[in-house]
């Protein structure tokens, strides 16, 4: 099927000082089974040589390259590529990822079947390194639906398209960090369908060491990863008591925790209060009590403890 009698997929890759990996990832998109794709690249300000090793592809395969003048970081990168797609279907690969080659055929071949009230199809992905399946939840193709992921009965990584037209005018915010993506998704699903393929479409690069999320407990981190789970709260919050109140008690206690991290004791026990009236086990609420009882620096200790030991196991 030639490029003319298939929709334009436009997919962008953010990058930041990630030049050795950039390559890798642009070549899985150019290599797609797929045959009509814009891809675009997001130099968000590197300072390494990305602007060399990206200046081949520009003059042979007609990637376009937008360069910011500083970084800006994640999400506003993310932005500005979604601002410079050109296809009636999106979507988002990070620099030190790879696509399958048949990722994109396999997913569009979905909205063809199901027609346009599909708003997002998406697939799973692999963690090379263990040739672990990332996104949990899910163990066939299947619709899924607002209250899947807003229950976290669906979660981990995945990797897929969307319809412009059902995204519109959403974006990310660029003063919240990475992770904050689900604000955007979430909202996808709760106003179009979506499909899972059970298939792996993306290797997924859980972190190394040029990994730009690494926990960092610097004041300006810890107060902007407690707006994302406020703000995910505001918008999501009655659908979370009326589905599930213990992934609603669950956020209120992540809320408490970056407050507690800060040691701002005060605002974190009053969200573990908030947290104890909304109800769930008696279990969430000893473990919400002993981080109270924790001075902010030996729980900030413990959490780095626990988030090396964590990634140590992914590797």
């Amino acid at each position: 099927m030639s490029a003319q009698e298939v929709p334009l997929v436009s997919i962008a890759i953010p990058t930041f000082n990630r030049s050795s990996l950039v390559r890798r990832a642009i070549d899985s998109v150019l290599t797609q089974t797929y045959p009509n794709i814009q891809v675009i690249v997001v130099d968000d300000g590197s300072s390494d040589d990305t602007v060399d090793r990206l200046a081949p592809y520009v003059e042979r395969h007609h990637v376009t390259v937008i360069r910011h003048s500083r970084n800006r970081g994640t999400m506003a990168a993310k932005n500005t590529g979604i601002d410079a797609m050109r296809g009636a279907f999106g979507g988002i690969l990070d620099s030190d990822d790879e696509l399958l080659p048949n990722a994109v055929e396999r997913l569009m071949h979905v909205f063809d079947v199901y027609g346009g009230g599909v708003g997002l199809v998406f697939g799973n992905c692999v963690d090379p390194s263990t040739g672990t399946w990332t996104g949990l939840g899910l163990h066939e193709s299947c619709e899924v639906t607002f209250a899947d992921v807003v229950t976290g009965r669906v979660s981990g990584e995945f990797w897929g398209l969307w319809r412009q037209a059902v995204l519109g005018p959403r974006r990310f915010d660029p003063e919240l960090p990475g992770g904050s993506e689900s604000l955007v998704w979430h909202e996808l699903y709760r106003h179009s369908r979506a499909f899972y393929v059970h298939e792996v479409v993306r290797r997924y690069s859980r972190g190394g060491a040029d990994s730009v999320s690494r926990a960092n407990l610097d004041p300006v981190r810890l107060a902007r990863t407690r707006a994302m789970y406020e703000r995910y709260l505001e918008q999501f919050g009655d659908d979370m008591r009326r589905l599930a109140p213990e992934a609603y008690v669950k956020q209120r206690q992540l809320i408490a925790l970056w407050h507690l991290l800060a040691g701002e004791r005060r605002a974190g026990i009053r969200q573990l209060w908030l947290a104890r009236r909304a109800g769930g086990a008696l279990r969430q609420h000893l473990l919400g009590a002993a981080m109270a009882c924790l001075p902010a620096p030996v729980l900030r200790r413990a959490f780095l403890w626990r988030y090396e030991r964590n990634l140590n196991r992914t590797r």
